[in-house]
């Protein structure tokens, strides 16, 4: 019943929501053939990606009987492997219940961003998480429901999703990725008691009184509780276009497992700090003033009309105003943990309150050990969906943060560059192979060009500044960008401990979110070893900015010189920037791609 109202609505709402002009399609996922052979219907040339090969038989079999069967192409091939498999670009992709069955859903959803042409058109279907939280609380499951357990295994006959998600994630998601959504449609339920008689007080039943009641050590309802006991949505299908992003005026909830344990909590985080926060839409309409060394969480939050600070910012010095506490979101990196909390020891009052939240795989339960070895006690305070919440309050420990700051020696053919580094910096305190290849290449890219100086060169993504101290060396005027203020300082302190800080020719040194900073600067070249993660997370986003916009920040003849995995989808993305590239070098582990714009 349920698939038979999900493909009634889907007959409806498509060619509402969607432009269909007959263009190809990428059906990802596409199991049965079902939605397939709609669109074939419909005058579309299909290509149906299943990873499933017993569920591609079945598709044929199904497709057989109809009349579009010619008119289907059938692919087994995982979503991840579509940038291999399947490239396009595509001007119309239908991606319907996946997302909610993969591990990294929001990678999945930057990789079919990556797979649309521009102007493209992406049809996205997810399993709601509220429908979860709402069975459960139908069904009296309320410690499950307050604890945000609602991801399956897939293992029984009654399959529940792994990764259900919200509809404020994919906004979210969205708008990070480029995607401007159009259209939202569903099917909403709303909770009801049963009627009594006139005048009667309504209660709820007695089973959930009691079940409230055997909810020991916990508020029934604390902080946060209610709207996440009664949401709406079961199942929800989001048009997508490719272009500038959208935000959602729906009520707010949190969306990263580590928000989701802080918002159940019964305390009062006004005038509070969040310490290296991740991007949570609860968090950025919320209250308090974020501490954060990336650029695109601080502009997120004062785009939300929030407070939002680096904390290299001079408004820290001094303690001018001291927060009434603080949470500190443990990182990937231990090393920047332990610094963002000798940081917190040294900035704010002893005594302030601390929280530290984060993910059990990301190494949180280490932080006992850490804050004992400081002298600092510790308590749990709560844990759920994989994650744990200590309390501690800050003291003087006597160890200074810039001791985390560290230098190395990297050693390029005759050049000898000392490098400055720090936990949060990519590569901290060694040169990785991708930028060693990069820079044994460039030479030939000089060569090539016909000239000894690169010119006006830009860094992008400039990371601990060894490329901008390189190209400094060689007499460039480099101008080094970066979105981590971490990456900023420590190319400042590279520069300057190679004595170039001081040279007219070293340019300057931004905090940007890609091009955010440069005001629609050109330069002769721009080089870069872009990232691609988001702490564990893979996100092709700001790649995908660097190439597409590249062309807008070139001069005539200008080039990108890029390193990159070589299983990354870039090829694509350079194909469509730049109508063509080259491979100046491939040591089967990175690739360096150099496009010139004509």
């Amino acid at each position: 019943m349920r698939g038979e109202l999900r493909l009634a609505l889907l007959d409806r709402l498509l060619p509402e929501m969607l432009d269909l002009r007959g263009q190809p399609l990428l059906d990802v996922g596409g199991g049965l053939g079902q939605l397939a052979a709609w669109f074939a219907g419909g005058g579309h040339p299909v290509t149906l990606a299943e990873p499933s090969g017993e569920m591609l038989e079945r598709a044929r079999e199904a497709l057989l009987e109809t009349s579009v069967e010619r008119e289907v192409t059938l692919l087994q091939a995982p979503l991840q492997a579509l940038p291999e498999r399947a490239a396009g670009p595509w001007s119309l992709i239908a991606c319907h219940a996946v997302l909610e069955w993969l591990g990294d859903p929001r990678g999945a959803l930057a990789t079919l961003a990556g797979l649309l042409a521009p102007g493209g058109q992406l049809s996205l279907m997810v399993f709601n998480r509220d429908a979860l939280r709402f069975s459960n609380v139908v069904k009296g499951n309320l410690e499950k429901a307050l604890d945000d357990r609602l991801e399956g295994k897939g293992l029984r006959r009654r399959l529940t999703p792994i990764s259900p998600l919200t509809h404020a994630q994919i906004m979210a998601w969205s708008e990070e990725l480029g995607l401007e959504v159009r259209s939202v449609a569903g099917v909403a339920g709303v909770p009801r008691l049963p009627a009594q008689a006139s005048g009667e007080r309504r209660r709820p039943p007695a089973a959930v009184r009691a079940r409230v009641a055997l909810l020991s050590g916990r508020a029934p309802l604390a902080a946060g509780a209610l709207p996440a006991l009664y949401p709406g949505a079961p199942r929800r299908t989001v048009f997508f276009h490719r272009g500038v992003p959208v935000m959602s005026a729906e009520m707010v909830r949190a969306e990263s497992p580590v928000c989701q344990l802080l918002e159940r909590q019964a305390v009062d985080y006004r005038g509070w700090w969040w310490v290296a926060p991740p991007r949570d839409a609860w968090l950025e309409t919320g209250q308090g003033t974020a501490i954060s060394a990336d650029l695109t969480v601080r502009e997120a939050w004062r785009v939300a009309g929030r407070t939002a600070l680096s904390p290299f910012a001079p408004e820290l010095a001094g303690n001018a105003s001291a927060p009434a506490g603080a949470v500190l979101f443990w990182p990937k990196s231990h090393a920047l943990g332990e610094w963002w909390l000798l940081w917190l020891c040294a900035t704010l009052p002893e005594g302030t309150p601390l929280q530290l939240v984060g993910e059990n795989q990301g190494g949180i339960k280490r932080v006992l050990k850490v804050l004992a070895a400081l002298g600092l006690g510790c308590r749990k305070l709560d844990s759920a969906r994989r994650c744990s919440l200590f309390e501690t309050r800050l003291g003087r420990v006597g160890i200074d943060p810039d001791a985390a700051w560290t230098t190395f020696d990297a050693e390029l053919g005759s050049e000898l560059l000392t490098l400055t580094s720090h936990p949060g910096v990519f590569g901290h305190g060694k040169l990785d192979d991708g930028t060693r290849l990069l820079i044994e290449t460039l030479p030939r890219v000089l060569a090539d060009a016909g000239q000894d100086l690169p010119g006006d060169v830009l860094d992008m993504g400039c990371g601990d500044g060894i490329l901008a101290a390189w190209l400094a060396r060689q007499g460039a005027a480099v101008t080094a960008v970066d979105v981590n203020a971490f990456a900023v300082e420590a190319t400042r302190r590279s520069l300057a401990g190679n004595a170039l800080a001081g040279e007219a020719l070293s340019g300057e040194t931004l905090e940007s979110d890609v091009y955010s900073a440069l005001d629609g600067r050109v330069f002769d070249a721009i080089v870069s070893n872009p990232p691609f993660h988001q702490e564990r997370a893979i996100d092709y986003g700001p790649a995908a900015r660097l190439i597409g916009e590249a062309p807008e920040h070139l001069r005539p003849g200008g080039e990108l010189v890029i390193v990159a995995n070589a299983f990354l989808p870039y090829p694509d993305l350079l194909e469509r920037a730049f109508g063509g590239f080259e491979i100046l070098a491939d040591d089967r582990r990175f690739r360096i791609y150099r496009a010139v714009k004509r």
